[in-house]
């Protein structure tokens, strides 16, 4: 099957894009120079980004099937609310026009879970939540713009499904994710302290399993959310100093003081160039995140299974040490 993937580079996205080839679709991806990982595979690519509309027009030509993941993630909005605002929105927009000129059957689109209302918080999480407000300028009211406009194509004749993957976690991180970035703070004992709250965390190579299935399989117009297992930030770091043989912090940091934290955890990160591991956006997604997402709808249309936190956590930290990242 001709199929056309955005984000290719990323990490659901490279892996992803392995399994297509490995399972005989011809894939074609969209490509910013420098070439990444997806340049040791079998796949055509088309220079260009989400923005340039004849880029994105010719990825979409002759395909079958496209599968949009390409998004910019942010936990501190509000310095990259332009970025958020282009590449969610318009670059959504984008192919979902591209997909309507060019006759794809179907669109596979990449929402995610930050795209549903967090409240209220203790009451189980599926698909009949409602998304969060219209032109927010949060990366979670992004996605939950773009998602709105990728069910809006089925108005075009295109068969669409939206995935709402939680936190994604496992091995073969080759972007180093967010989430590949904590649990090496983690398993470098660089995180002294832990703060309570926790995150529903999917298998990176489940939410690629469902997302295979879903090229022939799921509701046109419906929503999925893809979750895996909720776990505290204490319950994370004890499954990854278990792998690492040592004993995760005893400090358990109130949010108020978190928060209260953040701005000098910013302006450290300004000075040595990095990302901030911690922001106040970030630490309120999780006080506020749900302890039950459900998968049902999943697993009964795409067959949905994730797997156990402790195998994705065990086979995260072997990889890491395979590649060098870390230490035995």
């Amino acid at each position: 099957m001709k199929i056309a993937l955005t984000g290719a580079s990323g990490y659901i996205g490279l892996n992803l894009c392995s399994k297509l080839v490995e399972s005989g679709h011809e894939v074609t991806v969209l490509q910013r120079p420098p070439q990444s990982h997806t340049s040791a595979l079998d796949v055509a690519s088309v220079s260009g980004n989400l923005l340039n509309i004849e880029s994105v027009d010719l990825l979409t030509r002759g395909k079958e099937v496209v599968i949009h993941l390409a998004a910019a993630i942010s936990i501190n909005s509000k310095k990259d609310v332009t970025t958020l605002m282009k590449t969610n929105v318009t670059g959504t927009s984008n192919v979902v026009n591209a997909c309507a000129r060019n006759n794809v059957r179907r669109l596979i689109h990449f929402s995610s879970v930050d795209a549903y209302d967090a409240n209220p918080g203790n009451e189980k999480l599926d698909e009949r939540r409602g998304l969060k407000k219209r032109g927010g300028a949060s990366y979670g009211s992004t996605k939950a713009d773009s998602h709105r406009i990728a069910l809006d194509s089925k108005v075009h004749g295109i068969e669409v499904i939206v995935l709402c993957p939680t936190g994604v976690i496992g091995p073969e991180d080759h972007s180093l994710s967010l989430s590949g970035k904590m649990i090496l703070k983690y398993a470098r004992k660089q995180i002294p302290a832990l703060i309570p709250g926790g995150f529903n965390w999917v298998d990176v190579r489940d939410v690629v399993s469902s997302t295979i299935t879903s090229i022939s399989a799921g509701l046109s117009g419906e929503s999925y959310l893809l979750p895996g297992h909720f776990a505290t930030n204490k319950e994370i770091a004890k499954l990854v100093y278990g792998e690492t043989g040592s004993s995760p912090p005893k400090i358990i940091i109130p949010f108020w003081l978190a928060k209260l934290g953040a701005p000098f955890v910013a302006l450290k990160a300004n000075i040595t160039k990095s990302d901030p591991f911690l922001t106040r956006e970030s630490i309120e997604v999780i006080e506020k995140a749900s302890k039950e997402v459900s998968g049902k709808k999943a697993l009964q249309d795409l067959k949905h299974m994730p797997r156990p936190l402790e195998e994705t956590i065990r086979d995260t930290i072997s990889w890491f040490r395979k590649t060098g990242q870390l230490e035995e």
